[in-house]
């Protein structure tokens, strides 16, 4: 039997340290770049320099994707988009979603199997940020585009399948985009590009392709509001650790965000989790470590699957 490590069982201190979870991760990540729709977002992070004084900004990084129950975390020193080529690696292939990130441009030109998709939720935003100044433009912009939240709200409370929820979008969304394009078009001369509403405008035109690609699949997520709750626990967390100790310590963070997380988002509490997978990880065969992700230790180790 080839076990994922060969040496004793660790205790939880060097589960993260010594790369006792890290297959698990690995795992995470591989069934989601292999879903077809990746999403996904990063934040900042204080990193201690290697001389142990002065601190610099890193990210984290989250990616999940709405065909897998987890979410993995991975930590890059800096970011720019070649961290994100190296995660993704040569054979993805399929949907990428995330905000207007200049580096998202750059990735899919070197990766022509990946389609760049858009956030209507930060297109809302951009659009709420205007209603001060420019409440007569920005107002029934964002009545449509709430319109198209409420297609989508829909396709959720009906549990739709994807080939549903495409012909739902083709029905009722792809109506109101229209109606979108035409208005933003008849309100171009409005406001300038440094004023709420011109840069509302510049972002929506911008992004207008990768906005536009929810109507190709019922898989593609209309925004990417999941991804930014799975990353605001790391906003939340660094007020009280704020900084990792190096970039080792930061990898570290990674694997215990991406595995925590994953725990949360299938009810599993990560502290049972934990106790059980930092013990069985020493010889369970590393031909089927994906059965220890929380999502399928849940149905095979869990407390529930002994009842």
């Amino acid at each position: 039997m080839n076990a994922i490590v060969t040496s004793r069982p660790p205790a939880s201190r060097r589960g993260w340290r010594d790369g006792y979870l890290e297959p698990i991760q690995r795992a995470l990540k591989e069934r989601i770049l292999a879903s077809g729709v990746v999403q996904l977002d990063d934040t900042p992070v204080k990193c201690q320099s290697r001389s142990g004084g002065e601190l610099f900004e890193a990210r984290l990084w989250t990616y999940l994707s709405p065909q897998v129950s987890g979410v993995v975390f991975d930590f890059t020193l800096d970011r720019t988009h070649e961290h994100v080529l190296e995660f993704l690696g040569e054979d993805i292939a399929g949907y990428l979603v995330g905000d207007g990130y200049a580096g998202y441009t750059t990735i899919v030109g070197k990766r022509p199997s990946v389609i760049q998709t858009g956030c209507w939720a930060h297109v809302l935003r951009k659009y709420r940020d205007a209603l001060k100044d420019s409440p007569a433009q920005a107002s029934p912009m964002m009545s449509l585009i709430a319109a198209l939240f409420d297609v989508e709200t829909a396709a959720i409370e009906s549990k739709l399948d994807p080939a549903s929820v495409l012909a739902l979008r083709e029905e009722r969304s792809r109506p109101i985009l229209d109606r979108i394009r035409l208005l933003a078009e008849s309100l171009r001369s409005h406001g300038s590009e440094q004023e709420a509403f011109g840069k509302a405008q510049t972002y929506l035109f911008k992004q207008w392709p990768a906005l536009a690609r929810f109507l190709e699949d019922g898989r593609v997520p209309f925004h990417n509001n999941s991804c930014e709750r799975a990353i605001r626990p790391v906003a939340v967390g660094r007020r009280n650790w704020l900084f990792t100790g190096s970039e080792r310590g930061g990898r570290a963070a990674a694997i215990a965000y991406s595995l925590i997380e994953s725990c949360r988002r299938v009810e599993v509490d990560p502290y049972v989790y934990l106790r059980d997978v930092l013990v069985r990880v020493a010889t369970h065969p590393a031909s089927r470590v994906d059965e220890l992700t929380p999502d399928r230790w849940k149905l095979l180790f869990g407390p529930q699957s002994a009842a």
